[in-house]
């Protein structure tokens, strides 16, 4: 199968090794210095737990052209950089769009795609359960598991469903989600107050173990943010993630607590903007629901005051 991946960051890198190993014709897209890394030294993954490296030879082109037709397209960008790739794949006659990662607004996103298109394009989403750095050399320290996947698309008919599996073969898991938006809704509300509360510490994941104040906070914010997709209409997915907030709040603060703790947390840091993003999409959801998020919204203007401070906004 002929695949692209459009974004060869950390996510992206470890889609692209993925599906070289299932035995894809697998192309990535990258520009200037990631461009010369990749073309000169390879794909370079330092595996955390498999205590392994891997260097993959992999075709890399810096331009999509319009006739150069993929079974698949992964784009694997942050949500905030996802605007500046639409006409890309717009312009492009494949077929098969694959979105990877955050999306506050996976109906949308799509409607933007098919309006740049003149042709009509199968999309879908997933959200590949892996993290990590990417090193000034261009290696990426990649922290995941066996392998796998969160798919669906925002039609729910499910129509690439099968080209997807194909695509992983039979070491990477692909968990089929029939309602994909809630479930990235439900993850991006999971997932704000963990990293205001990292940003708001400078990534010290230690310090914020110790702290039974900011953890606490954490927890109240993300119950408050589930409140607000419930009175919106959305699905809480997965559900078990919904009951462990709402009613083993204490478990869910111990279970942050260790995370916290693990020494892989000194690999996973980054930029705010992605997570800005987010916030701002989240406004309308929350001024529907218009119930009192009081922790949500001092987590969500600590993060934004430093944001803005270290940005000159």
């Amino acid at each position: 199968m002929r695949v692209l991946v459009l974004g060869v960051g950390v996510l992206g890198s470890y889609l692209a090794h993925s599906l070289l190993k299932a035995g894809n014709d697998v192309t990535v897209l990258a520009r200037g210095k990631r461009y010369e890394q990749l073309s000169d030294d390879g794909l370079a993954i330092k595996h955390y737990f498999q205590k392994k490296t891997t260097v993959d030879r992999i075709n890399v082109i810096s331009e999509l052209k319009k006739d150069d037709i993929y079974d698949l397209i992964f784009v694997v960008m942050k949500y905030n950089q996802l605007p500046s790739a639409l006409l890309t794949i717009a312009n492009n006659l494949s077929e098969n769009i694959i979105l990877i990662g955050n999306n506050a607004n996976p109906k949308r996103t799509e409607a933007d795609i098919q309006k740049l298109s003149k042709s009509k394009k199968k999309i879908g989403f997933g959200f590949q359960t892996s993290a990590g750095i990417r090193e000034d050399s261009g290696q990426v320290i990649s922290i995941h598991g066996k392998g796998n996947i969160t798919f669906g698309d925002s039609n729910g008919d499910l129509s690439l469903e099968e080209t997807v599996k194909k695509a992983f073969g039979t070491h990477y898991k692909v968990t089929i989600e029939k309602d994909i938006e809630a479930w990235l809704l439900t993850h991006y509300v999971f997932i704000l107050p963990m990293n205001s509360l990292l940003y708001i510490n400078d990534f010290n994941a230690k310090k914020i173990s110790k702290s039974n104040v900011s953890l606490n906070k954490m927890v109240e914010a993300t119950n408050e943010g589930l409140e607000v997709l419930k009175e919106n209409g959305v699905d809480i997915i997965p559900r078990s993630l919904g009951k462990l907030i709402s009613d083993y709040k204490k478990l869910y603060f111990l279970l942050m607590k260790i995370y916290f703790k693990l020494p892989m947390n000194k690999f996973v840091s980054g930029g705010f903007d992605e997570i800005v993003a987010l916030y701002n999409d989240f406004k309308k959801l929350k001024n529907n629901a218009n119930i009192n998020i009081y922790n949500w919204d001092n987590l969500e203007k600590e993060a934004l005051n430093k944001y803005q401070m270290s940005n000159n906004v």
